[in-house]
């Protein structure tokens, strides 16, 4: 029997009820319901021990902060990549366009040299 049985039967012994059997019954669902809500705050206490801290949401919130920082430096790091890949075939494609201008013009040129001096290109 532990201390609220005692605290029960002290109470009950100051404030009787004229039947004795009804003040034993009371008794006991008395100290059954105080054992039965010491169980459950007890419960409660260790329910509550397993939660988040205060520390562990402010780390939680710095590691969401972190990466976020972190996805943010890696798409800036994809996007300058593709601006760089993307400058690359610009300058490929402006070299094709020059390579391909000079081509026509030598092959314009080498028309006109054929129309105008056969003697130099023979069939």
């Amino acid at each position: 029997m532990g201390l609220f049985a005692l605290k029960i039967r002290r109470i009950i012994e100051r404030h009787p009820l004229p039947d004795k059997h009804l003040n034993d019954i009371l008794q006991q669902w008395m100290i059954e319901l105080a054992e039965e809500l010491a169980d459950n705050l007890l419960e409660n206490v260790e329910a509550s021990e397993k939660l988040a801290s205060k520390g562990d949401i402010q780390q939680i919130r710095s590691d969401i902060k972190e990466m976020r920082q972190e996805t943010k430096d890696d798409i800036e790091q994809l996007i300058e990549m593709s601006n760089a890949r993307f400058e690359a075939l610009q300058r490929q494609i402006a070299f094709m366009q020059w390579w391909f201008s000079i081509g026509g013009g030598i092959t314009l040129l080498l028309i006109i040299l054929k129309l105008f001096f056969p003697h130099i290109f023979p069939h």
